[in-house]
């Protein structure tokens, strides 16, 4: 019987696209991590006994820092200047600037006036701090002076007034201090959008939940000539004491 030709031939494998070929080929590259947005504000800076400080603020929370020094564990202070901050993310070792509010930078200012001046030659104090503390804790309120309109000031003082069944001057400050609830502060010299807040330390004596309030009035402020200077603001700051740890 005749051999009939079959037409059928093996399937041939067919090599695989080049682009698949090298996706199986290349490594799988892990995402470089990236440190968060940097959660404080540079809102002053000023130099006392201990040299240059910077203050940083977040939410209604206040740091007095110096070089060298750790925030909450999670930056180091590198350097502090006439506009920005030097930190470095020690998870990451990387650097993070941090601008002063007001010149431009990517942090929103924080710190809140109370007030504005009410004329264009009068300066504006300024005091910032957080809103609530609890009972035994310390906590840190700034009071500065903004130049405004009157281009610059020489060093001025306010008298802070205060309950001390609620407050005290912390340990620190005590030599500045007495139990009657009047202390002097002096503020340093500044000039327009240069302001030197000066760091003022209590501690919650209370013993019980309450609100009290800070008198604060300005004495002695002058410009750069001399010449008596008006100033508004507020005339008192509020604080609630709360039971537990302060949100």
């Amino acid at each position: 019987m005749p051999q009939l030709e079959s037409d059928w031939q093996p399937p041939r494998v067919l090599p695989a696209p080049a682009h698949d070929q090298a996706m199986r080929e290349s490594p799988v590259v892990a995402p470089v991590p990236r440190a968060p947005q940097v959660p404080y504000a540079y809102v002053g800076k000023g130099r006392d006994a201990r040299g240059r400080f910077a203050v940083l603020s977040r939410n209604d929370r206040v740091y007095v820092v110096r070089t060298t020094e750790v925030v909450e564990g999670a930056y180091r202070v590198e350097s502090i200047g006439e506009d920005r901050v030097l930190l470095t993310y020690l998870a990451l070792g990387t650097p993070e600037t941090l601008l002063l509010s007001g010149s431009g930078g990517r942090n929103a200012p924080v710190t809140d006036p109370l007030s504005s001046a009410a004329a264009s030659q009068e300066a504006t104090l300024l005091v910032t701090g957080p809103r609530q503390a609890a009972i035994g804790e310390e906590f840190t309120l700034m009071v500065g002076l903004e130049a405004g309109g009157v281009g610059m000031l020489q060093d001025g003082n306010v008298e802070l007034y205060y309950d001390t069944k609620v407050l005290r001057r912390s340990v620190a400050d005590a030599a500045q201090s007495t139990d009657s609830g009047r202390a002097r502060v002096d503020i340093s010299a500044s000039y327009i959008g240069h302001s030197a807040p000066t760091p003022v330390q209590f501690r919650v004596v209370a013993t019980a939940p309450t609100t009290t309030e800070i008198r604060i009035v300005p004495l002695n402020v002058a410009d750069s000539e001399g010449r008596n200077v008006g100033v508004s603001g507020p005339e008192g700051y509020r604080l609630t004491v709360v039971a537990g740890a302060a949100k």
